[in-house]
């Protein structure tokens, strides 16, 4: 994949911007892309980019800042986002579960018994990996022969 020349930040100001890396120049803004504090920010691979929010949604969005779609399934803060794939998500909520997503359809939720501050994704194993606020570290395996 040809490399990027971009960097995407949000926070307290519900605001996405876009900058161009090579100049440090300001490109785009997306005002009031969630209407609450964004949290985190994940890069989808060939497609976009994750934004995750306290308003309880993960968004969608071109790497131009339109908005492909809206994912709702969190009863709390969404604190962390990351990408499996173009097309499947994780994120971790302060409502204590890490849920799994098809497109916009949460296909599984993982209940914590504390909020989930944190996940990542390991970049060849597609492993999920989950900081909580119990103090544990957990990995999940996709592949069911594990």
């Amino acid at each position: 994949m040809e490399s990027l020349d971009l960097i995407i930040t949000g926070s307290q100001d519900k605001n996405l911007n876009l900058w161009e890396l090579s100049t440090g120049r300001r490109t785009t803004i997306v005002k009031e892309a969630h209407t609450d504090v964004i949290r985190s920010l994940a890069f989808v691979e060939d497609l976009g980019f994750l934004s995750a929010s306290n308003d309880e949604t993960l968004k969608l969005w071109t790497f131009e800042g339109e908005l492909i779609s809206l994912i709702k399934g969190h009863s709390s803060f969404v604190f962390s986002c990351a990408a499996i794939s173009f097309d499947k998500y994780v994120s971790g909520s302060d409502d204590h579960m890490v849920k799994i997503w098809n497109n916009t359809k949460c296909v599984q939720s993982i209940l914590h018994s504390a909020t989930v501050w944190a996940v990542a994704v390991h970049s060849t194993s597609k492993d999920i990996i989950t900081a909580c606020g119990d103090g544990s570290v957990r990995v999940f395996s996709l592949d069911q022969s594990r």
